[in-house]
């Protein structure tokens, strides 16, 4: 009988463990899949970082070699462009270059507003949640240099500060404390935001630029469809778009639909002379 017990309990066993099997390779199987999606999301994001800091010394190598042989760059095409277009050629060169100039220019200036607006607010909110006193130049620095693609600074000084107003101060800090400071911060992301949107694009980049705030999402937009990279260029190349549908065929068109006018106006006050 007492053998018979033992069998019992070991079959009992070998059923649990049978039962319990599937259960455990699901679990594990469910863990190495989350080990595995994370480690492939953070070496996305240290390729991400990788391929920026590579594009940005790329960048800076080609533009300090392009300024230091500019003028053999501008005899090389001032020596390929046909005579008979050279002046057309160049005064379009020139405006290509005023409105990119002006765009870079304008979003300069826009970087520091929205850089020096995030520190101050942090500042202040740092009075709430002194964590974000701590860091507000580092996080305005950074809300500042990523608005080079411009409405993205507001949105990277948002992220860091409400991290730090949820999980900051351990749990001393009550969970309705910590509800205050995020709605603070989700204010001062909506202020800085519609100044840029409201003020600071149309005014101060659209006016040097010439650009409508809608030209400039779609541009960014489109931009996005190649990456990082993308959104970065895509402000100046649609500048230069601008200034080459304009002068190649809006203002062609303009001067022809005028000239029929007045050519039709003409013939109607001849007409109405001979009666």
């Amino acid at each position: 009988a007492r053998l018979g017990g033992l069998i019992q309990g070991n079959e009992n066993s070998m059923d649990y463990l049978k039962s319990a099997l599937p259960t455990t390779k699901k679990i594990l199987d469910v863990t190495a899949q989350s080990v595995q999606g994370l480690f492939m999301r953070l070496w996305g994001g240290v390729n991400s970082i990788i391929a920026l800091g590579v594009m940005l010394v790329f960048t800076v190598m080609i533009s300090f070699y392009f300024v230091i042989d500019f003028n053999m760059f501008g005899y090389f095409v001032q020596v390929m462009v046909p005579i008979k277009h050279e002046e057309r050629f160049f005064d379009v060169l020139g405006k290509i270059d005023q409105a990119v100039g002006g765009f870079l220019r304008g979003q300069f200036i826009v970087c520091l507003c929205v850089g020096a607006m995030v520190t101050t607010f942090l500042l202040f909110l740092g009075l709430h949640t002194p964590a974000l006193g701590k860091y507000c130049v580092l996080i305005g620095m950074v809300a500042g240099f990523a608005n080079i693609i411009p409405y993205l600074g507001p949105m990277l000084g948002f992220a860091p500060s409400a991290l730090i107003v949820l999980f900051a101060g351990g749990g001393d800090v009550s969970w309705e404390y910590r509800l205050v400071g995020f709605l603070l911060v989700c204010l001062m992301s909506a202020i800085v935001q519609a100044v840029e949107g409201f003020i600071l694009q149309p005014y101060v980049v659209g006016g040097a630029s010439n650009l409508h705030p809608l030209v400039v999402m779609l541009a960014l937009i489109v931009g996005a469809q190649f990456g990082l990279g993308g959104m970065i260029v895509a402000v100046p190349v649609a500048a230069m778009v601008r200034v080459v549908v304009k002068e190649l065929w809006w203002d062609a068109k303009v001067r022809a639909d005028k000239d029929e006018h007045a050519k039709e106006a003409a013939e109607l006050t001849e007409e109405g002379a001979e009666t």
